[in-house]
């Protein structure tokens, strides 16, 4: 399982596809060992949205099949959101950039 479009409240989760003799007709999303959702078997990723900045998270998915037969020990992914940006912090980022630019009083002229 992977982790990608990592964001600050969501992410998209990709997972193989799991085999069975039987055929699996679904997956049971976990987050943090609670069923967040259950999906059709054809299906092999889920965004997960209404997520924390900044927060740890785990999640792993678990095959089923037709005969009601369910996995354990299913593919997971530990995540960590994107840390919420302040606007302290884009002003920092920009004043940084400015800085990195060698700009200086001395090279700006007046506009008239």
């Amino acid at each position: 399982m992977t982790a990608s479009n990592v964001a600050q409240n969501s992410l998209t989760l990709t997972w193989t596809g799991a085999t069975d003799d039987v055929g699996v007709t679904g997956y049971e999303i976990y987050q943090d060992n609670t069923v967040l959702t259950t999906v059709d078997g054809n299906t092999l990723n889920y965004n997960v949205t209404g997520l924390t900045a900044g927060t740890p998270y785990s999640f792993k998915v678990e095959a089923g099949d037709a005969a009601g037969n369910w996995s354990s020990g299913g593919p997971s992914a530990d995540v960590t959101t994107a840390a919420a940006v302040t606007a302290d912090t884009r002003v920092t980022a920009y004043l940084a950039s400015i800085n990195s630019d060698n700009i200086t009083s001395t090279n700006i002229e007046a506009i008239d």
